[in-house]
Order: structure tokens, then C-alpha cells, then sequence
């Protein structure tokens, strides 16, 4: 067995497990694009979690908050996302940080998020479209790392999926990930976004979202991230415990009320050139992060 320490935002999971798993893991893109602004710890430190290949385990994996175990035979990605999974309690109990399905762009001292739960929606070619051609900044793509109590975004996954056609068209790259320096420290939150591109409306459908709305659907997403509602491994054969408490759950519920009364969202059907003239223009009369 070998060891790893993963370093996200200052929290830390020691991965005991074969050579061969940890390799795969090091050797793949996969691992710096899933768990934000990772880093690798020294084997001396102390960790916040532990997770470990175990070959006895009666299932496919087992958890006991701040432990957890896995059968040997599990894929690599599925072990990348378990680490964040364990992480992401962590962020949340002693930070205040909290993981959103998300791309951002940045300018100055001041970032836009797309999000979104569902996929397809256009979250990372709104952002790549304020990067390429409105000369924003690229923040993180696909996870954003948010403070809701000084309303920052604080990291990010730090390259581009470039899964989709459509993207590969843009970045001009055909690899699985787009690798592009991306702004460095936090940027005060000015805006979300929750786009729905359509390019077919000449005039696009924009709303800004009641803050009650706008507060269940970002409490849904947050939620999800630790009570295991969609986490599974193995290739989505094997659904994943939920490891949130109710003091957890309280304290998720408080912050995200207090930051939804300070952050505006909107919802924007329409193409990716009124998305971001709408980004575009609002940040000229409202960022303040300068």
C-alpha cells in the first residue's frame, strides 16, 4: 500500500491505497480539474480525512465520518470524487466555503457565476465567451469554490471541460481538458447567473429571481454535495451515504439565506452574445470589487 495527501483549500485527505490506483490518479488531468485548487501534502501532515482501499469490505465502499474505505477495483475517478466528497464537509464545517456546480469569469477585483443543476444549460461557454471575447479573466469552470459570509469566490477548478464539440470549436483544443491560466486570489461575487442559451429569441427572456427562489435553489445544490443524493461510484452503480449533520444543515441554511440577500441572480434565455453584453454592462455600472 502507498499513501497521497490532497490539499483543498486547506483541508487534507490521506489516501492509503496501491501503487497502481495512485498512480493512475497523479498521471490523469482528471484529478486537478474535479478537486479544486488541489494540492499535494506531505505524507508527515496531518489530515482532516482518511479514505482507504480495503479488500474485506462487505460493499463497494463504506463511510465513517472522517474515515471511509473502498474494495479494490474501483475506478480512479470515482476515488477523485469520493476525496471531495469527504473534503467538501469538511470546507463547509470549519470554512464556510461551499462547492457550487459552476463556471466563473472574472475582471478586476470582481467574478460572475454560471451555475446551474442541470448540464447543458451553457454555464462554461457563457464564461469562455466573456474570456474570449469581452476580455474577462478565467476564474475556475465546472466547481467554484464560494464564501458565502464575505460573498468571494476563493477557487475553483483551474481547467476547462472541453468535452462538448462545441467547445472544442472554441478553445480550439480536441483534449478532454483546456489548460488556461486562471486569476489568481478572490474576487467579491457580483453576479449569478443562471443561463439557458437559445439562439433562436431576439430579444432574450431575463429575470431577476425572487431571493426566497433564489435561496432553495442554491440550498439544493449545496445540499447535495454532502447528503449523497447523487454521489455515486463505480460508475454510477453504487449511491454514496450521506455524511451531513443537522447542525451542518442549519448553519448551510443561515449563511446561504444572508448571502442570497446580498448577491443578485438571474435567469438569461438567449445567446451567448446578449448573456454576456448582459454581463458586460451590468458589471460597468455595479462591480465594485475594483
Amino acid at each position: 500500500m502507498e499513501e497521497l495527501v490532497l490539499e483543498s483549500h486547506g483541508t487534507k485527505c490521506r489516501l492509503k491505497a496501491s501503487r497502481t490506483l495512485i498512480n493512475q490518479i497523479l498521471n490523469g488531468d482528471f484529478l486537478y480539474h474535479y478537486i479544486p485548487d488541489v494540492k499535494i501534502g506531505r505524507l508527515d501532515e496531518d489530515v482532516d480525512v482518511e479514505l482507504e482501499e480495503t479488500p474485506d469490505l462487505t460493499k463497494k465502499a463504506q463511510i465513517e465520518f472522517p474515515r471511509a474505505a473502498f474494495l479494490p477495483g474501483i475506478e480512479f475517478r470515482s476515488i477523485v470524487s469520493t476525496i471531495d466528497y469527504l473534503l467538501e464537509r469538511v470546507r463547509q464545517e470549519r470554512h464556510g466555503i461551499y462547492c457550487l456546480n459552476s463556471a466563473t469569469a472574472s475582471q478586476d477585483g470582481s467574478a460572475v457565476t454560471f451555475w446551474g443543476g442541470a448540464t447543458n444549460l451553457g454555464k462554461t461557454s457563457s464564461m469562455l465567451e466573456l474570456v474570449m471575447e469581452r476580455g474577462f479573466d478565467f476564474y475556475s469552470d465546472e466547481r467554484t469554490l464560494i464564501c458565502l459570509n464575505e460573498r468571494e469566490v476563493v477557487g475553483g477548478s483551474r481547467t476547462i471541460a472541453n468535452r462538448k464539440p462545441v467547445l472544442q470549436k472554441k478553445t480550439r483544443e480536441s483534449g478532454e481538458f483546456h489548460v488556461r491560466s486562471p486569476a489568481q486570489g478572490h474576487k467579491r461575487l457580483e453576479l449569478m447567473v443562471y443561463p439557458h442559451l437559445d439562439h433562436g429569441l431576439q430579444q432574450p427572456i431575463l429575470y431577476q429571481f425572487a431571493q426566497k427562489d433564489f435561496r432553495w435553489l442554491l440550498l439544493r445544490e449545496f445540499g447535495v454535495n454532502i447528503r449523497g443524493a447523487i454521489k455515486y461510484i463505480d460508475d454510477y452503480t453504487f449511491p454514496l451515504p450521506s455524511i451531513d449533520t443537522q447542525d451542518l444543515a442549519e448553519k448551510r441554511a443561515l449563511e446561504t439565506a444572508r448571502f442570497t440577500e446580498r448577491v443578485p441572480c438571474y435567469y438569461f434565455q438567449g445567446s451567448l452574445s446578449q448573456v454576456s453584453s448582459f454581463v458586460e454592462d451590468y458589471f460597468k455600472e455595479n462591480a465594485k470589487g475594483k
